[in-house]
């Protein structure tokens, strides 16, 4: 008797039964008190479940009948499964031993090119077509002339088979047909379990949606790589609770519940026998004549999958590349452990690569944000199973999804990096299987500004932004979620959620309209046609408000690199030539030729328009840059290079630090070079890397020059024939000096150390002593005041030290702008300065006028300005500073370097106002006025016009008490400039005519500079 036939009886005698014992329990029970009646019926309920459980075990675990898996039956159409049904379960229980098993070796990948995988720079579509909505031909060919090569859309496991070992495949045949009849392969993603292999859990599985809705409002996405700036200012952890009321935590890595689990009705649960062994031999490893274990439902149904699409396969198709769930680490999708899911995984690996060994298995795109953990413990229990090596970990490639934040694919791609390069895994790619976001203020999004959303240009800006930081990190191919809006995140008539490069077709269920494609699509094509087939050549942040992130072509030579504004200002951006004209491509396509300016392309960017940020206060912050732009040249330019300045004096062994560059193809091969003296050039560093550190040892007296020879991508050469940096070997450094308090009195008595070396100040506060050569911090007292300052054969140094309790918090900007306020319009920033590891403030940076300050040359003029309330001491307080200006102002003109005091309710007191150069230096203040008071102490350079800038370096700012005669060491530290000797002018408010050399800023160009602030 088959199965069917045996259970129809079965269930029909018991029917017949139950109904003729119900009449009688009816008459019985009436005359019974409740509490009989309840036991009665609780009696039935029990005996029903068990029933019920008999009969599951029945169906999954009854050997040969229906749960052996064979090629020829797997082979079979979907009309014969149904028509034939009771023959064939009769067949399948007589079936031999001997029969043809599932695996089948096929060799079709010469006849299906385009089942190729994709290269890490290329890019996929999300539900170009489903087995649940077949596509038209039309919308097919949308997606394909975007350019991509492969559709990912759900295999659903419940669809298929909605009753044990019956499976249905109609809309998944005919949608993978459809697709590869234009040339569009399928990335299949197999989840969903069904109701009968679970239990007590509701039987819908999760439709696939834009995750980004899935995170509490208010909380962003963070990553292990969170950057206080680029990612928008906010890494603390924080608390909240999501929809279902459950407490999490916002992390660096995410959301996580405090238990770290998923209760078991928020999404599809680990399916029935998932534990049981794969194969019918009782183990994991496919034996020479094996088959699949029918007692493991899942492994049945991937086996069953693999076998009817791979290429000769039942179905006539050629799916190659399998994906293993979806967003696994979000219970609304897996209600599962991170280790249950880790054995799907390994399921469904061994099962696919035992059938097809060309195939490509991707473990499922994670969501990151709910669970920060899930990961590590997902990856660390395939790590553990002892089949793990054999298997390399049981997945090809990790897959990871990101949304509506640009820099959110940078941090997350960096977190699945980092993870598998943990374990040994780096050679793996990571698949972005989903990354999008949805519009706002175009049909059928909301208005603007809505949580996690864009316009239709910043959908596009967000697009190829996506992309450079996605690759930038290591990530790719890139599928975008997805060509239509289809149904989103709500399956409704009016769904609001607009992912799509194309709005919806009018027959659509959801959002019905008329197709018509977005700017994203065109960005999207045109990403298609320039960033496929490239290599990430170098990155880089310009003044802290430009991104750059160049790519290169091999097969056309070309570098390709986009760039964009970091804040809502205009910017121009300042982009190295590699040739001599490049063709600069807009979102939209337009496209102009452009040429270099002495080495230079000057390109205009937009600022930033996007607040889609929730910032937990109501508002919203900017989570997608400025409009982006595409600069592409061919590459005709030879690498250059730079060797770090060497100090004229070294000691026997030093560093050379190079760094060899080129803005194009990138550099293959880099070497150093050495001259000794009037000597050739020798090799010294043979194939290093182009950026790095070396230690020469050399002899006393002797000259040393260095060199870089450096070839590109392209075969063109620098060579090295020239010296980039020299020095010469010493071994000691005669210094003298002299130490000075904030009052411009000698320091008596101190002690002074530079490295390991000490001396005592005189009666009038100088000093000598003799040094090696090298890199010293130099101290007086216990205070630290220089940082590895650069010691020659013969120094002179004036030292400022203060004996009292500096009022001043910051003075030497070693913490930057912290407990400093800025204004005015014009720019400030911190500077590295050269000879030892220090910084200074520089005003007026750039120049920006500011509407009703009195200017000249038809510009209004412009203020740079840093200010600190203050306490001013009592006693004999005294304020010390040293200062650098440069102007190109006229002796005439009313450019100024100003030191101002502002008492409450007084007028503002100048006490320096500078309008000549002058090189570094102290200037003393008596601020006996001030003793006892608070006062805003400002620092401010005031500039007429762009054409004749002037700037001002600022350092060492120093506020204390300096009692007379008293010169014992103690308080906080204050250094002064190392680059130049200071001179100690005398208490005067009329500006220093010393003058030394200037310094006009600095601008530092990186190959690669990964995470840096972006703001």
């Amino acid at each position: 008797m088959t199965k069917r036939a045996l259970i129809g009886v079965f269930l029909g005698g018991r029917k017949r039964a139950w109904a003729v014992q119900d009449r009688r329990r009816t008459h019985r029970e009436g005359k019974l008190p409740p509490i009989r009646r309840t036991l009665f019926a609780a009696r039935r309920l029990t005996v029903a479940v068990a029933v019920a459980g008999v009969l599951l075990l029945f169906l999954l675990y009854q050997g040969g009948a229906d749960s052996p898996v064979f090629a020829d039956d797997l082979h079979r159409s979907p009309e014969a499964e149904r028509a034939d049904l009771p023959q064939a379960e009769a067949r399948r229980g007589r079936a031999p031993q001997s029969r043809t098993l599932i695996r089948v070796s096929t060799n079709h990948t010469a006849t299906v090119p385009f089942t190729k995988t994709l290269d890490i720079s290329e890019f996929g579509l999300a539900f170009v077509n489903s087995a649940e909505t077949n596509s038209g031909g039309g919308r097919i060919q949308r997606g394909v002339d975007t350019g991509v090569r492969m559709d990912r859309f759900p295999i659903y496991w419940e669809q298929v088979e909605k009753r044990i070992g019956e499976f249905t495949w109609t809309g998944q045949d005919a949608a993978i047909r459809a697709n590869e009849g234009k040339n569009l392969n399928t990335l299949a993603i197999l989840l969903g379990t069904p109701r009968q292999y679970r239990a007590g859990v509701r039987s819908v599985s999760a439709p696939l949606g834009g995750s980004f809705t899935e995170l509490p409002a208010g909380l962003a996405p963070r990553s292990a790589d969170c950057d206080t700036q680029e990612a928008g200012g906010e890494c603390d952890v924080l608390e909240a609770t999501d929809a279902s009321g459950r407490q999490v935590r916002a992390t660096r890595d995410g959301l996580q519940d405090q238990s770290g689990a998923c209760h078991r009705h928020e999404g599809p649960p680990a399916p029935f026998g998932l534990w049981n062994p794969i194969f019918t031999n009782g183990a994991d490893v496919p034996p020479a004549d094996g088959r699949l274990n029918p007692t493991n439902p899942w492994a049945r149904f991937v086996g069953a999958a693999v076998n009817r699409y791979m290429p000769g396969g039942s179905a006539g198709t050629n799916i190659r590349h399998w994906e293993i769930w979806n967003e696994p680490d979000l219970c609304h999708f897996w209600s599962g452990t991170p280790q249950e899911f880790a054995r799907l995984q390994k399921v469904a690996y061994i099962v696919i690569k035992w059938i097809d060994p060309e195939a490509f298995v991707v473990f499922g795109g994670l969501a990151h944000f709910e669970n920060g953990q899930w990961l590590d413990r997902m990856l660390d229990a395939l790590d553990a199973d002892a089949l793990s090596e054999q298997n390399d970990g049981f997945f090809d490639a990790a897959g990871s999804h990101h949304y509506s934040l640009s820099y959110v694919g940078y941090q997350y791609t960096r977190k699945v990096r980092s993870a598998l390069d943990r374990r040994g895994w780096a050679d793996k790619p990571i698949w972005i299987t989903e990354s999008g976001v949805p519009v706002c203020n175009d049909y059928p999004g909301p208005n603007c500004p809505s949580p996690w959303r864009a316009t239709a240009k910043e959908q596009a800006s967000y697009l190829w932004q996506n992309i450079a930081y996605t690759r930038l990190a290591g990530g790719g191919p890139i599928f975008h979620f997805m060509l239509h809006d289809d149904c989103g995140n709500v399956v409704a008539v009016d769904s609001p959620d607009g992912f799509g490069l194309a709005k919806n077709e009018s027959s659509s269920f959801c959002s019905p309209s008329n197709a018509e494609t977005r700017l994203a699509y065109t960005a999207f094509k045109l990403a298609n046609q320039h960033l496929t087939g490239t290599d990430v050549a170098w990155a880089d942040i310009e003044r802290f408000r430009v991104r750059r992130i160049a790519f290169y072509h091999p097969e056309t030579k070309e570098r390709r690199l986009l760039t964009w504004s970091l804040n809502t200002q205009a910017q121009t951006a300042e982009i190295p030539a590699a040739g001599t004209s490049g063709r600069l491509i807009r979102l939209d396509g337009t496209t102009t030729v452009v040429t270099p300016n002495a080495g230079i392309y000057e390109v205009s960017l937009n600022g930033a328009t996007n607040a889609n940020w929730p910032d937990g206060q109501g508002g919203y912050g900017m989570g997608i840059y400025g409009e982006p732009v595409l600069l592409i040249e061919t590459d005709t330019i030879p690498p250059s290079a730079s060797i770090l300045d060497l100090p004229a004096y070294s000691p026997q062994t030093f560093d050379v630090t190079w760094h060899a560059r080129d803005w194009g193809s990138g550099v293959i091969s880099t070497s150093v070079y050495v001259k000794v003296d009037d000597g050739d050039w020798e090799l010294w560093q043979e194939d290093v890397d182009a950026y790095g550190t070396a230690s020469y040892s050399g002899e006393a007296g002797k000259s040393y020059s260095f060199s870089v020879a450096a070839e590109d991508r392209l075969g063109y050469r620098l060579e090295a024939d020239r010296s980039l940096a020299s020095t010469t070997v010493a071994e000691h450094s005669s210094v003298t000096g002299r130490v000075i308090n904030p009052a411009n009195e000698a320091a008596v008595g101190v002690q002074v150390s530079i490295g390991a070396t000490t001396a005592a100040t005189d009666a009038s506060g100088r000093f000598t002593m003799t040094v090696p050569i090298g890199s010293w911090n130099i101290s007086v007292g216990s205070q630290l005041l220089m940082r590895r300052r650069v010691f020659g054969t013969s120094e002179s140094l004036a030292l400022l030290y203060a004996p009292g309790t500096n009022a001043v918090t910051n003075g030497d900007f070693e913490n930057a702008f912290s407990s400093w306020t800025k204004s005015g319009s014009s720019s400030s920033r911190i500077e590295a300065q050269t000879g030892a590891s220090d910084h200074a403030l520089r005003l007026a940076s750039e120049f920006v006028p500011n509407d009703g300050v009195p200017g000249t040359e038809g510009s209004d003029g412009g203020n740079s300005t840093v200010s600190q309330r203050v306490t001013v001491p009592t006693g004999r307080p005294f304020l010390a500073i040293a200062y650098k200006v440069d102007t190109a102002e006229s002796d005439t003109g009313a450019d100024s370097f100003e030191v101002i005091a502002v008492e409450d309710g007084q007028p503002a007191n100048y006490m320096l106002v500078q309008r000549q150069s002058s090189g570094w230096q102290y200037r003393s203040f008596d601020m006996a006025r001030y003793a006892g008071k608070e006062i805003n102490l400002i620092f401010n350079v005031y500039e007429t016009s762009p054409n004749r800038r002037t700037t001002a370096l600022v350092d060492v700012i120093t506020l204390s008490n300096v009692p007379a005669q008293s010169l014992a060491s103690g308080g906080p530290s204050a250094r002064p400039r190392p680059a130049e000797t200071p001179t100690s002018p005398p208490n005067s408010t009329a500006p220093s005519a010393q003058e030394g050399s200037t310094s006009s800023g600095y601008r530092v160009y990186l190959p690669t500079v990964l995470n840096v602030g972006e703001r």
